[in-house]
């Protein structure tokens, strides 16, 4: 069986046939060329072209006339072969393609056949949950793409606003700059993306630009050079950024601040106020249990622990773990009881929400269920579509954000649920492929 051709941005195997060698991704939306697939597809997809060894020689009974008559067939062939090429070849040229009898995957929430989803994220609001998307709309002619940001309407299925992000660029451009939008994600009630070496900052409330880099530097002499480049700052709530003439700073959201990121790292030190926070984590083995770790934070720039730390304490007995976590306690919340396949997605005082599976297999249920502290189950999930649920087990890199009573969980390129945190009542889910 041949191998499928590989899309060179995502690397998913399923794509449409647009036309000749022209793509398109059923999983990211892009479009590509035959040439710009990864080197590792099986040719064998297109026709075998005999070499002259396998062509069988004419026997000596073969008389000159059916020789002629053959090369006369084989002309004619030709010429027809040339006048379709040529009429398919113009028609492309001079018309818009027909892009509504291509079977291109798309999300049903955009008018245009043309468009799919790039980018999406979730962002709570004073009216509820919403979900935000970033669609790609090639050209009929696939000569320019453009990007546009959208809210959707989940109740009517359709975009209820919608604004383009940049400037119309070529199809090249967009192959070139796939990778330009590293960051798209709500920070409270601001949604923050990253495009190239701009940071631009929406309200969430009125699907309004209120940030961008002229604004930026316009309130902060640091950074009049200009950013050459900025990213996620893993370390705390904020930005990572590098100006023109080669300085670094923190952009600290927590109080809305820009200093070198020397000077950041030092306030830092000398802030040793601490907190306390309760935290839960199933460990790393195949059969895996579920744990509830107090310990002290700072209250600037709290480390983060991992359930590979976890399971490494537990298994070393390693005071080195407690002493650098600053671990005051931790203990087995359901003792005794097993867990495959599990994260905990969600956690409060009371709650926890966790999504697992009570044994081994493809064809094992998979449960999202909330408990309270003392591990009694409160509500359980089990017969949720499983392309919605699957892709956040063993998940330790879920958003998720509590609106009021709405617990909104997202997997990042794959699904958001968002449901009734007391009562586990479904509101709405979204898969944008």
């Amino acid at each position: 069986m041949p191998k499928p051709i590989k899309c060179p941005q995502c690397g998913a195997s399923e794509a449409n046939l647009l036309q000749n060698d022209i793509y398109q991704c059923k999983f990211c939306g892009s479009i590509y060329e035959f040439g710009d697939v990864k080197d590792d597809f099986d040719k064998s997809i297109f026709k075998h072209k005999p070499s002259k060894q396998e062509i069988p020689s004419s026997t000596s009974t073969n008389t000159s006339s059916t020789i002629k008559q053959i090369i006369l067939w084989a002309f004619l062939f030709f010429l027809i072969s040339i006048g379709i090429s040529l009429y398919f070849t113009l028609r492309v040229k001079n018309k818009p393609f027909a892009l509504s009898s291509f079977k291109t995957e798309r999300s049903s929430f955009y008018d245009n056949n043309n468009e799919s989803t790039n980018y999406f994220t979730f962002v709570t609001t004073n009216s509820g949950a919403k979900v935000w998307t970033i669609s790609r709309v090639n050209a009929n002619d696939l000569s320019t793409v453009n990007y546009y940001i959208n809210e959707l309407n989940l109740a009517e299925k359709k975009v209820e606003k919608s604004f383009q992000l940049g400037k119309t660029i070529s199809w090249k451009q967009s192959n070139d700059d796939a990778y330009r939008i590293s960051f798209f994600q709500a920070i409270g009630d601001t949604c923050w993306l990253i495009y190239g070496s701009n940071l631009i900052a929406y309200d969430a409330n009125t699907f309004t630009e209120i940030l961008n880099n002229e604004t930026l530097k316009r309130k902060n002499a640091v950074l009049k050079s200009g950013i050459a480049e900025i990213e996620k700052n893993h370390d705390g709530e904020g930005f990572r950024i590098t100006t023109k003439d080669g300085y670094k700073f923190i952009y600290d959201l927590s109080n809305n601040s820009i200093v070198a990121e020397k000077q950041s790292a030092e306030n830092t030190e000398k802030n040793e106020a601490t907190i306390d926070v309760t935290e839960y984590y199933f460990t790393t083995a195949e059969r895996q249990q579920l744990y509830r770790v107090k310990r002290k934070v700072s209250a600037i720039n709290p480390s983060i622990f991992h359930e590979s730390s976890l399971t490494s304490m537990l298994s070393d007995n390693s005071d080195w773990y407690r002493r650098v976590y600053k671990i005051n306690s931790v203990e087995e919340v359901q003792k005794g009881s097993v867990f495959f396949n599990a994260a905990v997605l969600y956690s409060t005082n009371d709650k926890i929400v966790a999504v697992y599976q009570k044994e081994l297999g493809d064809s094992a249920s998979i449960y999202l269920t909330c408990f309270d502290t003392n591990g009694n189950e409160r509500w359980t999930i089990n017969d949720m579509e499983t392309a919605y649920i699957k892709p956040f087990l063993q998940s330790t890199n879920a958003i998720s954000a509590l609106n009021g009573k709405e617990l909104v969980m997202m997997q990042a390129y794959q699904s958001i649920i968002c449901l009734d945190i007391d009562k586990g009542n479904i509101f709405w889910k979204f898969k944008p492929y």
